[in-house]
């Protein structure tokens, strides 16, 4: 049997083209041999397409699966008319990239997977047709690439529910899942603990702390409206801490176009200020953030850090990573079933922080009850606050209850028996 008829033969397992309703215009036979006469080299594809009226398109796609599963389709793909991108060393090596952000983000959609291809391509230097206004590989040059290599986005984070995540048994397999991670990176890296660190978002802002709920307890991040901008600035924050203790100085994100000079006079030491219209934690943001964090933890490929974050679009977002990889970060998230027990600062600083931004926002408003507290206070309140709750004996306790540090692989099963 020569090439062309092994290529043409491997046409019978590439499938029906799509779940169309309506019937084909062409048969089987007609594929086969329109396939069998571009593969000989009797013809172009647009020839044998019209000989044999079957839609170019759809020949063009049937081609491209048996080329790609072919060593020989090299050649032949310059001849269907857009070239292959990626070789297959590079394919690999894309797998292999994927495979690693979808399990340390614990879980990854079509679409950021797709912003990352087109993002591999661009950081390699490698020619390529996707799109440049929206920046992702295309939707069918993605689909064919995942059936190729057998890719499949996990299910590891699923939706909010422990209860029900464990009564199925999701939740304590992405727990257990965690820890053989953070096993294996600790082992890689030979990270000690304080080389790992855990990094949670906060809001706070001047309105009354019982009209609304400003520091939140999951370690989300809140966005502010117009209507509270307004009315008083809602300021997020990240907060950062090691399994020693040890804080670094906070990064307050300022909603607005202009900063508030006494705001950032009445800030803690060391603290990092930025401006963001909505005050939102974006991807520029948190790179800006990254910056922050290498500066007071030194992290770099020689001496890497982990850093625990709750945020799963972050994690895989192009720019961070990439911040990440050349400073040596490891950025890993949390299985989504059970956030709260994992974040050793959301056991014992979110709560503490809160606690005693309510008691001197309290005390604050008596001295003008009618109005909000101003905003050039408003950084002092923060850091009375944050210099109070954090305690370093506190956080280590909450690493060791998490069992991060000293780690405890075993902790999943103390949370299932809890479920």
């Amino acid at each position: 049997m020569d090439a062309a008829e092994t290529l043409s033969s491997s046409l019978e397992m590439s499938g029906k083209d799509g779940n169309r309703k309506r019937e084909k215009s062409w048969d089987e036979a007609a594929m086969k041999a329109a396939a069998g006469a571009f593969l000989s080299g009797e013809m172009s594809a647009r020839g044998a397409a019209l000989k044999y009226k079957i839609p170019s398109s759809t020949l063009r796609r049937r081609l491209m699966k048996i080329i790609y599963a072919n060593p020989e389709r090299n050649v032949a793909s310059s001849r269907i008319g857009r070239r292959r991108i990626f070789t297959d060393e590079q394919e690999r090596e894309l797998i292999n990239f994927l495979n690693k952000v979808e399990r340390m983000s614990f879980g990854m959609n079509r679409k950021q997977c797709r912003v990352l291809v087109y993002w591999f391509a661009e950081s390699q230097g490698i020619p390529h047709h996707f799109s440049r206004s929206t920046k992702m590989a295309g939707t069918a040059w993605f689909k064919e690439f995942t059936e190729r290599h057998n890719f499949h986005l996990g299910i590891t984070r699923g939706a909010r529910g422990p209860t029900r995540h464990f009564r199925a048994g999701l939740g304590l397999a992405a727990v257990k899942q965690f820890f053989d991670i953070l096993g294996e990176v600790r082992e890689e890296k030979k990270l000690t603990a304080c080389r790992i660190y855990h990094a949670i978002s906060m809001g706070f802002s001047t309105f009354p702390i019982r009209e609304q709920e400003d520091a939140s307890a999951n370690g989300s991040n809140p966005t502010p409206d117009s209507s509270s901008i307004e009315g008083g600035r809602s300021v997020s924050v990240l907060c950062c801490a090691s399994a020693t203790g040890d804080f670094i100085p906070p990064f307050l994100v300022y909603p607005g176009r202009k900063l508030n000079i006494e705001f950032l006079m009445q800030s803690p030491p060391g603290s990092s200020v930025v401006l963001e219209e909505t005050g939102s934690l974006t991807e520029i943001v948190f790179t800006a953030f990254l910056g922050h964090y290498v500066d007071h933890v030194g992290s770099s490929p020689d001496t890497p850090t982990l850093l625990l974050v709750d945020n799963q679009p972050i994690l895989v977002s192009p720019a961070v990573i990439d911040f990440a990889q050349r400073h040596g970060i490891i950025l890993m998230g949390f299985p989504s079933s059970v956030p709260y027990k994992l974040q050793p600062l959301s056991l014992t600083f979110v709560e503490v922080f809160r606690s005693f931004f309510v008691q001197v926002l309290d005390i604050s408003s008596l001295s003008h009850p009618e109005s909000r507290v101003a905003e050039s206070e408003l950084a002092g309140l923060f850091g009375y606050a944050f210099l109070s709750a954090a305690v370093p004996e506190n956080v280590v306790q909450g690493f060791k209850n998490c069992g991060i540090e000293p780690f405890n692989p075993e902790f999943y099963r103390n949370i299932s028996e809890e479920h």
